[in-house]
Formats: C-alpha cells, sequence, structure tokens
C-alpha cells in the first residue's frame, strides 16, 4: 500500500515476535541469533508463547498511539462505584489505555476517568423503604451477640491480615504493626466505644476506588473490562473484620442461612456447594428422575443493596440492637473518590449500595439475599455470593421446565417487592438425564421476555457442567490453562541455566496445581477400575491422560533433564508422583477433610442422610453397595473411616488461662536451667505434670501428676485409644487440673526428697498403681494416674493428660490456690491459649471452660521433655503405663487419621516406585519421596550433572549411539568413551578431587551418585568445566 512511510501513524510489527518493532531489532528476543556458525531459533512453543506477548505489546502500544491522535471530546459525567470482588486486592496498576465511551474516545489525563465513572455510576436509593425501625418485629430468636472486643482479637483483626493495601489516609498494616505497643490501648477502647454506641466514625467511611484492567481482556478501550478495587482505612478495616468474623459464625450458629449457603463463612467453599448440587443431581438420576439447573445472578449485586432495607432485614434475623445501629453508621454517608493513574476525582457521595471492598459487606450481603434460598418452588436453591441456582427434579425434562418458569416467575415476584432483581442475560440453563430419549430433547425456559435455551456446557461457581456429569470440557479448560502457567514458566528455564529447581517445584505445586486439579472434589468421580458398565465410577483413560501430560510437563519444567529421559526418573526425582498417585493423595485428603466438618456443613447433612437411609432400608448392604455405585460424594467420603467430628467454634480470644507464649520460650537447654529453679523456688499452689504416649499397638495414652508443696497428692493414667500423643497430652492435662481443683490441700502424703527434680524413674512402675495420676503441690507430690487412649496420637494423649492432671489438681484445690499444669508439647500448649484444635477439640474446651471459670487461677507451662525432670518423667511413664491399659472402642481423632492418610500416602507411593523396574536406579539405594529432594537446591546446571548421570540419557558415548549416531562426539579429551561413570576414572581429574571406590567400584559409585551426591557434583563441576567444555 502506497503511503508516506515517514509519517505513518501505524506501530511497526516485527515478523519474528508480532511485537511493537521492526523485525531487524536487535533487542528481539524471538529473533534467531548466529553463535559461531550455527543458528539458534526458539522452539515451536517458545516461538508461540513469544508472539502472544509480542501480539499484546503491539495491540497495546498501537492503540494508545490511535488514541493519542484522536481529537474526541471527553465526557462530563461523574460517577462512583466500588469492586465487586473480596475485601483485599491486589492495586498495581498496569500500562493502562484510556477508555472508549460508546463511540468516543477520551483523552488524557483526567478525561480518562470520566467514561469508567460513567459505566459505575450506582443506581438511586428510590426503591428504598422510608424508615427501618418504625416496622414491628418479631424474630424466631434473640441472636446473643458480644459486645465488648478483646485487644488480642483487635491485635489478630488488624496486624495478622497479610500485605493489605492502605485507603487514603496511606497508614499500612506495617505502620499498624511497629506502633502497637503505643495504640493498642486506644484503637481498643475506640473498638468498644463503635460497638457499644453504634457508631461509625465518619473519617473510616471515605473510600479510594482504583481502576485496573480485568484478567484476560484483550479489547481494553471497552470499560467493562476495567476493575474498579475500592481501598479502605485500615484501621476501618480491623473493625469490620472482627464484626464480621462473629456474625459469619453466629449466622452459621443460630441458622439464620440456609445450608446451601456459602462465601464470607467459615468451612465453606464455592467447590463445596458445587459438591452438594452435584450430589443432589446423582441421587435424582439414580432414582430414575431427571433434573433441570437454572442459575441466576442477582443484578448489581452489592451495589444494589440500599440501607434502610438491610436494617429491617437484619431486625427480622434477630441480630441484636446496637449491632444494627453500628451496621446502619456503617452504611450512612459514604464517601468515595476514583483514582486512575496519577489522577483523582474528587470525593462524592453514595446513595446506595455496601461498600466492595470491606471485610463486613460480603457477610450482610448474604444476610440480605438469604431470603431467596428459603422460597418455595425448586427441590434445592444453592448460592455463594451474588451466584444462585435452582434445582428441579421431576419424571421429564417437560415436567422440570414447567418448574423452572413457574419459579423464575415466583422469585422475579418476589424480587420486585425486595427490590432486588436479576439479570436475563445472565440466567443459564442445564438439563441432566440418563435418558437416550432426551439427549434430543432441550425445553426452553423463560425469563421475562427472554428465551433461554440449555447449552452442550455451562460454568458455574468455577466448575463446568454438562448434560451427562462427564466433565469432560471442565479437565479440558484447566488443564488448558495449567499448561499455559507451565509454558510461562518453562521458557526461563533449559538444562544450563535458569530458576532453582527448588524454587521451580515451589512454583508447580503453589500455581499450577491448584489450577490443574481446580474442583476436583466436584468432578473426580474416582480411581477403582470398574467395568464397562460402571465408566462413570472412575476417571477415563483420556482425562487421565490428559492431567498426565500436564505434570509431564511441569517435571520438565521443574528438572534440567534431557528430553528423552523415561518419565519415571522425572516424577521420581521432582517429588511429583504419576496422576493416578497424585489423585489418590489429594482423594484422601479430601475425605479426610470430608469427615471433620460440622454437622450444619451441606456436606455433613448430606452424608448423614445417606447414612440413615442405608440404615433405615431393609437390605443396608444392598442399599449402600448401590449408593456408592451412584454418588462421588460418597465414594470419596467413604475412603475413610468415621473419626470424632469437631464442631464449628469460634475464635478464642480469652486471657483467662495464662499460657507461656511462643516468643517467650528459651532453647531447650535454657529452658530445663530455668525450670529447674522455678522449682526450686517452691511455686505457690499446685504443680501439675502431664504427658502422653504411643505404643507400637497404635494406641495413645495419658498420664498426669498432681504434687502439692513437694508431696504426691494424686496421679492418673488412661488408654484414649485411637489417638495421637497431642491428644494424649490434653486429656492428661485436664485430668491432672481436675484433680488438682477437686482434693483437699490439707491431705498429706510423703514427702519427694529434697532434689526430686534429678530423681530417677527407674523404679516408677513399683510406685505406681494401675489406675493413678500425679499432682504436686509446692514440690510435694500429691496424686498420680495413667490411662490408655486407643487408636489416637500423641497429640491427643497430651491434651488428655493435661485434662486429667488439671481435674486432680482442681478435686484438690479448696483454697482457689493457682494451679500451674507442666507439659512438654508445644503445640498442645498454644493451642489451649488460642482456638481449640480440631483434633480432640471437645477436650480443649473443657480445660478452656474450667480455666475461664476460675479466671487467672490457672496457668499453662513448658516443661521440657526427657531431660530428667521428675514430674515430667513421672508423667511419661505413667502415660506409657495407661498406652498398655484395656480401654473400650474410640472412635479415632482427627490427628490420628491423618496420620494415618499420610502413612498411607506414603506406602501407595513407595509401592508405585517398587513396581517400577529401572536398573539404574536400583544401585543407587534412592528411594521415592514426595518432599522435595535436597539435591534440587544445587544450582541448575550441576544438578543437570548429576541427573543426566543418574538416568544415563545425557552426553555419553551409548547414549548418542542411541539416538544421535555419527552427530556427537564420543571420547573424553582423555582418549576413553564418555560414560555416566567416566568421571571416577578419567586421567585428566586432578588428585584432590579423585575418591578410592570402596569397598568396590559399584558400591561407591552408587554411593556418590546417590546420597553423597556432593563428592560427584564436585568432580563434575571441574570436568565439566575445565576438561569436557560445553558449548
Amino acid at each position: 500500500m502506497d503511503h508516506d512511510a515517514d509519517g505513518c501513524q501505524v506501530t511497526p510489527k516485527c515478523a519474528n515476535c508480532h511485537g511493537p518493532h521492526h523485525a531487524d531489532d536487535e533487542g528481539c528476543y524471538a529473533r534467531p541469533k548466529k553463535v559461531g556458525d550455527t543458528f539458534h531459533k526458539l522452539s515451536k512453543s517458545q516461538k508461540i508463547h513469544a508472539r502472544q506477548l509480542g501480539a499484546d505489546d503491539y495491540r497495546r502500544q498501537n492503540l494508545e498511539s490511535m488514541i493519542q491522535s484522536s481529537n474526541s471530546p471527553p465526557a462530563q459525567n461523574h460517577a462512583l462505584a466500588t469492586t465487586d470482588s473480596g475485601e483485599e486486592a491486589d492495586t498495581e496498576m498496569a500500562n493502562t489505555t484510556p477508555a472508549v465511551a460508546g463511540d468516543a474516545t477520551t483523552e488524557p489525563p483526567q478525561a480518562e476517568i470520566m467514561p469508567l465513572a460513567e459505566k459505575l455510576e450506582r443506581r438511586d436509593a428510590a426503591d428504598d423503604i422510608p424508615d427501618a425501625w418504625e416496622p414491628t418485629v418479631s424474630p424466631a430468636k434473640e441472636i446473643p451477640f458480644a459486645k465488648t472486643i478483646s485487644t488480642k482479637e483487635i491485635e489478630k483483626a488488624v496486624l495478622h491480615t497479610g500485605n493489605t493495601t492502605p485507603g487514603s489516609d496511606g497508614i499500612t498494616t506495617k505502620m499498624l504493626r511497629a506502633a502497637w505497643p503505643h495504640i493498642a490501648r486506644p484503637l481498643t477502647t475506640l473498638y468498644n466505644a463503635c460497638l457499644q454506641l453504634g457508631h461509625h466514625p465518619s473519617v473510616f467511611k471515605t473510600a479510594e476506588v482504583v481502576i485496573i484492567p480485568k484478567p484476560n481482556k484483550r479489547n481494553l478501550s471497552d470499560v467493562s473490562t476495567w476493575r474498579p478495587i475500592s481501598l479502605l482505612s485500615c484501621l476501618s478495616k480491623g473493625l469490620e473484620r472482627v464484626i464480621a468474623r462473629r456474625m459469619a459464625y453466629a449466622a452459621i450458629k443460630y441458622g439464620i442461612l440456609h445450608p446451601n449457603q456459602a462465601g464470607a463463612l467459615p468451612k465453606r467453599s464455592a467447590v463445596d456447594i458445587v459438591v452438594s448440587l452435584i450430589y443432589d443431581i446423582e441421587k435424582a438420576l439414580a432414582a430414575g428422575k431427571v433434573a433441570t439447573l437454572v442459575t441466576e445472578d442477582v443484578m448489581g449485586a452489592f451495589d444494589a443493596i440500599l440501607r434502610n432495607r438491610m436494617i429491617l432485614r437484619l431486625r427480622q434475623q434477630g441480630w441484636p440492637g446496637f449491632l444494627v445501629r453500628w451496621i446502619a453508621s456503617f452504611l450512612l454517608d459514604r464517601l468515595a473518590s476514583v483514582r486512575f493513574q496519577d489522577t483523582t476525582t474528587p470525593s462524592a457521595r453514595l446513595r446506595c449500595g455496601l461498600p466492595q471492598g470491606s471485610p463486613i459487606s460480603p457477610i450482610l450481603y448474604i444476610l440480605i439475599t438469604a431470603a431467596i434460598y428459603f422460597l418455595s418452588g425448586a427441590a434445592q436453591r444453592y448460592g455463594y455470593a451474588d451466584d444462585t441456582a435452582m434445582l428441579f427434579i421431576g419424571d421429564s425434562l417437560e415436567d422440570t421446565a414447567r418448574q423452572a418458569n413457574e419459579a423464575i416467575a415466583a422469585m422475579e415476584s418476589w424480587g420486585r417487592g425486595e427490590a432486588i432483581h436479576f439479570d436475563p442475560n445472565k440466567t443459564e440453563i442445564m438439563h441432566f438425564s440418563r435418558r437416550t430419549a432426551d439427549h434430543s430433547q432441550s425445553p426452553v425456559i423463560y425469563h421475562g421476555d427472554k428465551e433461554i435455551r440449555a447449552s452442550t456446557s455451562m460454568r458455574w461457581l468455577g466448575i463446568w457442567l454438562d448434560k451427562k456429569l462427564t466433565f469432560n470440557h471442565h479437565i479440558n479448560e484447566w488443564t488448558q490453562k495449567a499448561r499455559k502457567v507451565i509454558n510461562h514458566l518453562r521458557v526461563m528455564n533449559n538444562t544450563v541455566r535458569g530458576m532453582a529447581a527448588t524454587a521451580a517445584r515451589r512454583a508447580v505445586w503453589a500455581v499450577a496445581m491448584p489450577i490443574l486439579f481446580h474442583g476436583l472434589d466436584a468432578w473426580l468421580p474416582g480411581l477403582d477400575t470398574g467395568n464397562s458398565r460402571l465408566k462413570r465410577n472412575h476417571i477415563s483413560k483420556t482425562n487421565l491422560a490428559k492431567i498426565q501430560r500436564v505434570l509431564n510437563l511441569a517435571c520438565r519444567m521443574v528438572l534440567p533433564m534431557w528430553k528423552t529421559t523415561p518419565l519415571e526418573f522425572l516424577w521420581k526425582e521432582a517429588g511429583i508422583p504419576p496422576a493416578s498417585v497424585l489423585l489418590r493423595h489429594i482423594q484422601e485428603r479430601v475425605a479426610v477433610r470430608y469427615a471433620t466438618l460440622d454437622k450444619a456443613h451441606p456436606i455433613s447433612k448430606r452424608l448423614r442422610q445417606s447414612q440413615r437411609e442405608i440404615e433405615l432400608n431393609e437390605k443396608p448392604l444392598i442399599a449402600e453397595r448401590m449408593a456408592l455405585r451412584h454418588s462421588r460424594l460418597l465414594r470419596t467420603a467413604y475412603r475413610t473411616a468415621k473419626i470424632e467430628r469437631p464442631r464449628l467454634i469460634p475464635q478464642r480470644f480469652s486471657g483467662n488461662i495464662q499460657v507461656e507464649g511462643a516468643t517467650e520460650r528459651q532453647t531447650k537447654e535454657n529452658a530445663v536451667a530455668e525450670f529447674e529453679h522455678w522449682l526450686a523456688s517452691r511455686p505457690a499452689g499446685y504443680v501439675v505434670f502431664s504427658d502422653g504416649s504411643k505404643t507400637n499397638a497404635d494406641t495413645a495414652g495419658c498420664g498426669f501428676a498432681v504434687f502439692h508443696h513437694r508431696q504426691l497428692l494424686d496421679w492418673g493414667s488412661g488408654q484414649l485409644g485411637r489417638r495421637e500423643v497431642f491428644d494424649a497430652e490434653i486429656h492428661g492435662a485436664l485430668a491432672g487440673l481436675k484433680a488438682a481443683m477437686q482434693r483437699n490441700s490439707l491431705c498429706l502424703f510423703p514427702r519427694i526428697p529434697k532434689d526430686w527434680g534429678q530423681a530417677p524413674v527407674s523404679n516408677l512402675s513399683q510406685m505406681v498403681p494401675w489406675r493413678g495420676f500425679a499432682v504436686f503441690h509446692h514440690r510435694q507430690l500429691l496424686d498420680w494416674g495413667s490411662g490408655q487412649l486407643g487408636r489416637r496420637e500423641v497429640f491427643d494423649a497430651e491434651i488428655h493428660g493435661a485434662l486429667a492432671g488439671l481435674k486432680a489438681a482442681m478435686q484438690r484445690n479448696s483454697l482457689c490456690e493457682p494451679i500451674t499444669v507442666c507439659m512438654d508439647n508445644t503445640s498442645v500448649i498454644d493451642c489451649i491459649g488460642t482456638t481449640a484444635a480440631d483434633s480432640s477439640q471437645a477436650c480443649f474446651r473443657e480445660f478452656q471452660r474450667i480455666g475461664d471459670k476460675h479466671p487467672y487461677l490457672i496457668s499453662v507451662k513448658w516443661s521440657p521433655g526427657h531431660t530428667g525432670i521428675f514430674g515430667n518423667e513421672l508423667a511419661d511413664q505413667l502415660a506409657k503405663h495407661g498406652a498398655t491399659l484395656p480401654t473400650n472402642e474410640h472412635l479415632p481423632s482427627v490427628s490420628y487419621r491423618k496420620r494415618q492418610m499420610k502413612m498411607q500416602i506414603k506406602i501407595d507411593h513407595r509401592a508405585w516406585w517398587a513396581s517400577i523396574e529401572r536398573t539404574e536406579y536400583l544401585k543407587l539405594g534412592l528411594g521415592a519421596e514426595l518432599k522435595q529432594l535436597p539435591e534440587l537446591s544445587l544450582p541448575r546446571r550441576l544438578l543437570g550433572y548429576l541427573l543426566t548421570t543418574r538416568s544415563q540419557h545425557g552426553d555419553f558415548a551409548e547414549y548418542h549411539e542411541r539416538f544421535h549416531p555419527g552427530q556427537a562426539t564420543l571420547e573424553c579429551p582423555c582418549g576413553r568413551q564418555k560414560s555416566p561413570t567416566h568421571l571416577f576414572y578419567c586421567r585428566k581429574i586432578p588428585g584432590h578431587l579423585r575418591v578410592r571406590l570402596d569397598p568396590d567400584p559399584e558400591t561407591a559409585i552408587g554411593k556418590f551418585l546417590g546420597r553423597s551426591y556432593k563428592v560427584y557434583v564436585r568432580i563434575a563441576d571441574f570436568y565439566y568445566s575445565k576438561i569436557n567444555k560445553r558449548t
């Protein structure tokens, strides 16, 4: 095309990378480069990736040049909005372009904000009710809500929030952390006054809205491709976070929300809602029914929430008046300004809506929309934030379509009365049926005047659904996304240069794996090799192969190994098992998680309902087999046995029990000396020692001893069954505490020798009865005991022992003397001082309740274990004795089941590696490990030398004759043929690097290529840099 090249306004385009520069530009990274007599070009995958990046750069720069030459007038209207994302947001501004409103392109800098603000204009409050306090309400229950906030709770909400972006005041979390000793008390006073008076300071109501481009949006000239992010004061978000956490817990505990609602709720995710949905669909299909799913989106979402309607809804739900008043103040007279690059608009008042970006906005939103999920007309309703779905079950698709049309019309009618509107353009439907005749049918559903037809696949909450629930499209989509991420990382690495293998492996597990296995809880049917009639009960070979190819690509990105290296070596060295093994590991973890969900969780409810139906069936075994055949959820949940199911509990911030914090602990050697000095000072009150232990029979036991004035008052032990030492510790501590509280302080027992802190314990078995525990008071052994805990872990045994000792001390403590519980497990100590762990949760809670009943009477101290401290050694012997006692069958604890799961995962992985016959690795003595291997921390070049030698796929004569005959040099400069073991015999290796091959060459070389790899790496570094240099 003929035109003046000098005056051309179009950006040049490179033929190599498609970037905004000429093809002969020396800075082009895709340009072929000549090194010596050969040209080096990018591989096909690298070229595709480079051209994608270059095309994005070209499109952006070309658009900028066109906008700069345009004289379009700017828009005039201002508008304000906040984000529709969560609480935190990354505000890093990208290289942005001006936006286009309609057909007009704006000019920088001030005019760039105008079309964005116009697009983000809020709706007004015309649909709001005039007065939220006038209507009389009669809530079903009054929700208890504490008026006071402790300093510990405020500290966690303000300081322990990660890297949160500050608001317009510029105060960061790092600043607050530095000033915390000076502001903790006044901030506590401020937060408590705000909550109790129902007032939110006006300085906290100002938001600064920044604009960033949405991901995967190419046309940045469209205003809808930009996302507004609202930045609020960190001080304000601290108060909001405290109240939001409390409201989320109370909403679940008191049944304010529907069980199928999630979003801003503890232990409830979007995938959990999809899992519940799929279970209901599969159950309907197994019963010979058909199902129709309708998903809708609330129009405007957070921006459409009206203040007075919000207040009225909270009053109807039973929230206390002071909390409702604070929320009313929080929503009143909010201000916001829009910032784009270096330009900021003046602040303007917001008429309605929740401030998106606030920690409390998500829970307020699901509370005001909770009524949606209690409407009739659908078999089930599901919701996550502003995404809602309805499931209809019937005998035919026409029947479910009729139900859907009626329910949509009813919900639209309800929405008009509540000023909540649904967007017809975002409504989607999907029919589910296993009948062959229904595959060609797709009844139409109407949302207002819009006709909606079912597509072949539909995405809801990140999961792609299809008519037969094969999830083929879902696996295709997410494997492609994971592949793109890995390719981005792969272009930075080769066999010589690039990021360290440790960093690459962390990137794979942290970034690529969550993408690859997104929603696995919902779509994985199982890994059992069922027959052809049960194909839906196990993942297909095609989908498994797709996942495996991505994992292979990840392994090649992590390791500097040659492309012909067998896949088994890649999996072993990278610590990334094959897809079939990895999927089984993930499924085991998901099964354990299901077993620990609280009773109000939608998945937990469905599992209990299924169990009741099976038990009530006339043939329970057949009913169980059929249920497992038709349900993904049940097949996953049944992979683990029952355990003690923990409850959903609020976070604990009470200081009634004085606990030795982690920052107060010294090294073990110094702690022993300090502890003995403390004992020698004759501490006041009772001293309870507790411990937990575990036997080879996989049972845990707890023991404790109560001392008072150097006199042994009481002791005890017990068996806890299938638990861990963690559980036994708290059980022993609780029993000892109770004994100390209940014992009479005037009871006299034989005094312990003066040097009791160093007393031998070899004859403890003679002094300890079959039942008992031990309590000290003023260095006097008062009580003692032990017991068996069954299938528990040491963690469980620790807390059981602590609880037993506490009970013993409390029984003796008629004068309310102080009680110090000493234990050697710091994990148990930390859990006593904070929120109770899931494992042995009831025991932790009972221990804490005793402490709350007697504030500041009980303290917990770390007693270093196995250091000769008499009380600790006595409790340890009692715990070991207790672990051998007979006991009734106990449900295993959470920590026990998790340890069993981890052990089974290791056993399965090692069994897989043992099934692979690779003689190259047998003599190295290396097993398969799921953890990161230490050699991966080597520089990439040196790691490549080691791995190519192990696999024998590298610069060796035998390898070149096999894969590149006649194309490579086969001899070392010393004259001998290159081989994996040649470095140990090469005549050019200097004497100080040579090693003796004792007791025989094969054994010695296997050692140096195995765990003693540093010797080989030192030789290989010299050999390949000085003798056999690589070009």
